[in-house]
């Protein structure tokens, strides 16, 4: 197809380009009205001559640092700026009176000279002028001659855009209608050729100027039609013509819309639903579009026999559609004759999707690269797309009518990438906050805290079928059961336990009730042996005690499911997501679980309390409304009378509000469906619990109490200057009891502010993020470890001084600069004394052939006591530079010492003392420090690089593998000891940054993505002043 030439027209008369004028004004300001020199010359100081002596010297300074400013805009607009100060040329003997400015309006420049009267200055008389400066001018100007020059400007050719740009629309038998650029070129050569006639017939200058203004004005809006300076172009029913620019410019204009982003072809979209049965990378795809989306396989020996199949079928499913040859023609496979659909090597088949086939699943808004990731098909019958319930949570997605959209990739290059990068099972960890965005939800999770309760026991039948729902996990092998008469159970735990098999992993951690159990039993709170189960605790992968909740099988970071991707590999997090959801699905088809109204009712000793707090918040309120009255009322540091009668009335009411809640949800009984579902993490909160119960609260509009409308009271139902509660939003009834008709109307009004907040902050934060993206899309991380731009520029010496991937960091906890001097002392120091042995150095944790070694060789003392000193500048430094806020204790590092610590004790168990010299585990560690090289190099740059990047990691490994501890407390042997130095290493090297890694977009995403999301979630807590 003929991609169009461009023609152009000879106008009769030079004009103005629409875009230039303010551009030719200022080059005007800067050169002589007469001699076209410039009236500032940069190199010398002679041209000085035109400013009066008193402004000489002034001028001379800033006129030198002309000659400095880099930039050719900048300079340009400094001499714009000093030309306005020169009276007079005084150029080669030329000494003409300049203008005392130059004025554009529209399409028009008039140089107002000193004596007040304006001259209009025509596109020629610009012309001459322009085309009189030198190459040197125009190079202090900032053109470059040889490629652009000042009088380039004007035009006195106009080029045609060719037909493909400006298409004719067919209508039929009323023949072709024009397209809006066709209508202002035939505009411009009528208006160019009436001109010319005038010209030749030597009519008025005021006629010829007058059609020259009109060619001009039309040339214009062709160019730019949105010009508020310019009368606009519209065609005869009113419509605005649409010009060049706007074609051009923003989010509908070429660039944006056709190019940067576009609609394209293989790609389909539908409504979403659940399907819990699907893997996490799966996607259900409805036959109709399997059958309708093809892929181009090419012809082997190997998938002959298949892919004939797939011809032989044709339309139905599973068939193909198209069959190309290698001179590539196409042969449609339903019209084909079967002598064109025989089939040989290097043909291409374009069959349908089948199962397993690689796509591209996505949801808009694409917030993060989390947003568009790859899944497996499997075709289903019906006709929606079919996901993963975990999966939504990436997408942020939910199937209250959401439709996503699939691309199926047609080359095995997009295909691979699909494969190596964007699969979910790969993204199960996202970079922006070195945690899971994919964890075990809503029935899944509340099945698993259900299931692994004490008192649940599972019956030989049932334990067998969901045995069966392990799939790859099961070798046919049942455990002990944990009860054997009257009959053999088997408990929730043990089931978990087998969806772990294969994976050792060990993980100590606390429920979410831990908190809380702590609190009421006080001191007789023994967290080894909860009596709520509360502590969870999972030893080479089977579940000893506690209840797997949201903070064991959640999206936190150091969860179970990040632990399990850390320490083996993003397969078995995938397979323990799947196997988890069947097993406790089918669990809980046999348990069952229901919410009723009981469930929503409190008894009726914790109504009287609700109803009590309430009353004595209403006598608080009236208290305050009589003492402002009265005039009592002290107002607070800082607040208007008002405002503080308003803030401790909304104190006292939300105070109110709040306990009733509390009173009302630990009145519940444990069993109780919607406090279960809270307690363990899988939906909703207290403040739903308040609500239901005990009573909706205050609504806010703008974080106040509602305000008075006309004539001084919310709604007609009240008093004038009625400032009770009950007058200003504050909703007395609960959701289960109902609510008035005026509580009604305020709680709308709450509701109304969330959604228009959600309408006018998404838009404002997808802008944001545009900004940071646009800004930031070509950073990348190169092979050399440096952040650098498209243009080479260097940001960073090493991604986030440390060259660290974001996904294989965890948080870790750096307590040890809290200790006491004296547990500081007791936990690393060794018992010496000025480089002499204690009587009791070493004879409760030390080997007998180790202690006699001491003995025998005291120099060795030093190195102990050496690695003291060296513990306490660590100490020393995480105090004074890296924990200045001491709130703080956990940052995030690639190797989690803890956890290896721990898995080294269980793997290599050492019940008696520990056969390790502490003299080796100190040069080891040394050695190890060494062996940790983010940036090789003996410069003073790569030095200091390369301790910023280790320095925190080296302190890490120094206070948990001191010697003292891997001895006293660890009691780890030799093999251990070898075992976590070995793993240090690699985990630290595994976690480098991929070269390649586009930082600068997953910073813009990181920021952007969580503030789009905290305003799209305001609106499920309309009106409660907590939340906004």
């Amino acid at each position: 197809e003929c991609p169009g030439h461009f023609g152009h027209i000879n106008l009769a008369q030079d004009v103005f380009h629409i875009s230039y004028v303010t551009t030719v004004a200022k080059i005007l300001r800067c050169i002589c009205y007469k001699c076209s020199k410039l009236l500032v010359d940069i190199d010398s100081g002679d041209g000085l001559n035109q400013a009066g002596d008193e402004n000489r010297k002034r001028i001379y300074e800033r006129y030198q640092s002309l000659k400095n400013i880099v930039p050719k805009s900048k300079r340009f607009e400094k001499m714009v700026q000093l030309s306005r100060e020169v009276h007079r040329c005084k150029n080669d003997g030329c000494t003409e009176e300049q203008p005392k400015s130059y004025k554009t309006d529209g399409l028009k420049i008039e140089a107002i000279l000193r004596n007040n009267n304006r001259e209009n200055i025509t596109p020629e008389a610009a012309k001459l002028k322009l085309e009189r400066i030198s190459d040197e001018h125009a190079r202090d100007l900032g053109f470059e001659p040889e490629h652009i020059r000042p009088h380039w400007m004007i035009l006195s050719k106009l080029p045609v855009v060719p037909p493909c740009v400006r298409p004719s629309i067919e209508h039929g038998t009323a023949g072709a209608g024009q397209d809006d650029l066709t209508y202002k070129l035939s505009d411009i050569v009528k208006t160019n050729n009436r001109l010319r006639e005038k010209e030749k017939n030597g009519e008025t200058d005021f006629n010829i100027s007058e059609t020259r203004d009109l060619l001009m004005l039309y040339v214009a809006q062709m160019m730019d039609n949105t010009n508020p300076k310019l009368t606009q172009a519209i065609q005869k029913s009113g419509r605005v013509l649409k010009c060049i620019s706007s074609r051009l410019k923003g989010k509908e204009g070429r660039l944006r819309n056709n190019l940067m982003g576009k609609r394209v072809d293989f790609s389909a979209r539908t409504v979403i639903t659940p399907d819990p049965n699907l893997e996490i990378d799966q996607v259900g795809v409805p036959i109709s579009i399997a059958s309708n989306m093809t892929f181009p396989e090419r012809v082997t020996l190997y998938n002959m026999e298949r892919l004939k199949e797939k011809v032989e079928n044709g339309s139905e499913y599973p068939g193909a559609k198209f069959i190309i040859h290698k001179d590539g023609t196409s042969v449609d496979v339903e019209l084909a004759s079967d002598e064109y659909k025989q089939l040989q090597p290097g043909y291409i088949v374009e069959r349908h999707v089948e199962d397993d086939d690689l796509i591209l699943f996505n949801r808009q808004p694409t917030l993060h690269k989390m947003s568009m990731m790859g899944h497996r098909v499997k075709v289903l019958p019906y006709s929606t797309f079919r996901l993963n319930v975990s999966v939504t949570s990436p997408y942020n997605a939910d199937f209250d009518g959401d439709e996503m959209n699939l691309h199926l990739p047609q080359s095995l290059g997009a295909k691979a990438e699909l494969q190596e990068m964007m699969m979910v099972s790969k993204n199960i960890v996202s970079t922006q906050g070195n945690a899971p965005v994919i964890a075990i939800v809503q029935d899944a999770l509340l099945g698993s805290v259900l299931m692994t309760k004490r008192d649940v026991f599972l019956e030989k039948d049932i334990m067998m079928n969901c045995c069966m729902r392990l799939k790859e996990n099961f070798n046919g092998e049942l455990p002990q059961p944990c009860i054997l008469k009257p009959k053999q159970l088997w408990s929730g735990k043990q089931l978990f336990s087998l969806v772990l098999k294969g994976c050792e992993v060990n993980l100590f951690r606390e429920a979410n009730q831990y908190d809380d159990v702590k609190k009421i039993m006080g001191k007789e709170f023994d967290e080894d042996i909860c009596p709520m189960d509360t502590k969870v605790v999972i030893s080479r992968g089977e579940l000893i005690s506690g209840v797997a909740d949201k903070r064991t099988l959640g999206k936190g970071g150091g969860s179970l499911i990040h632990t399990i991707f850390n320490e083996y590999s993003f397969i078995e997090a995938s397979n323990f997501l799947n196997t988890l959801q069947w097993v406790v699905n089918y669990w809980m088809l046999q348990h069952g679980y229901s919410i009723g109204v009981e469930d929503t009712i409190a008894d009726e000793n914790t109504a009287d309390q609700v109803q009590q707090t309430l009353s004595k918040a209403h006598e608080e309120v009236s208290k305050y409304i009589k003492e402002a009255q009265e005039g009592k009322l002290k107002s607070k540091p800082g607040m208007s009378l008002q405002e503080s009668f308003e803030a401790a009335v909304n104190k006292t009411l939300n105070d109110s509000m709040s306990s009733a809640g509390k009173n009302s949800a630990s009145s519940l009984s444990k069993r109780n469906r919607i406090k279960t579902m809270v307690v363990g993490g899988s939906k909703g909160s207290n403040t739903n619990i308040s609500q239901i119960i005990a009573c909706v609260g205050q609504q806010n509009i703008e974080g106040k109490r509602i305000t008075f409308g006309f004539r001084k009271r919310t709604l007609p139902h009240f008093e004038q200057n009625d400032h009770r509660p009950i007058s200003r939003g504050f909703v007395q009834n609960s959701y289960l009891r109902g609510l008035l008709p005026q509580e009604f109307f305020f709680h709308t009004m709450g509701g109304r502010e969330g959604l228009i907040d959600t309408a006018v902050k998404t838009a404002k934060t997808g802008y944001i993020q545009r900004r940071l993206i646009k800004s930031m899309e070509d950073f990348q991380v190169k092979y050399d470890g440096t952040v650098r731009d498209s243009a080479g520029n260097i940001l960073q010496f090493l991604y986030g001084e440390d060259g660290m991937d974001g996904v294989k960091l965890e948080s870790q906890y750096f307590g040890m600069y809290k200790m006491s001097d004296k547990k500081f002392s007791e936990t690393y120091q060794y018992e010496t004394k000025n480089g002499s042995l204690s009587p009791e150095f070493g004879s409760k944790y030390l080997s007998q052939k180790i202690h006699e070694e001491f003995v025998t060789t005291p120099s060795r003392i030093h190195i102990l006591e050496a690695e003291y000193q060296q513990l306490l500048r660590d100490r020393e430094l995480l105090r004074d530079s890296i924990f200045s806020n001491p709130t703080i204790k956990k940052l995030c590092q690639p190797v989690n010492i803890k956890r290896l610590l721990l898995n080294a004790s269980k793997k290599y168990l050492n019940r008696g003392k520990s056969d390790l010299d502490p003299i080796v585990i100190i040069q080891k560690v040394e050695e190890l420090s060494k062996k940790l090289v983010v940036i090789s190099g003996d410069d003073y740059l790569a030095r200091e690089a390369q301790q910023n990047a280790t320095i925190l990691v080296n302190i890490l490994i120094r206070f948990n593998l001191a010697s003292k501890v891997v001895i006293t407390k660890h009691k780890l042997n030799a093999n251990g000891f070898e075992w976590i130095l070995g793993e240090i290493e690699t985990t630290f090297k595994r976690a480098f940054v991929q070269p390649g890694e586009m930082v600068g977009a997953l910073a813009a995403q990181s920021i952007g993505e969580p503030a789009t999301q905290m305003t799209l979630n305001t609106f499920h807590f309309a009106g409660v002043s907590a939340k906004n």
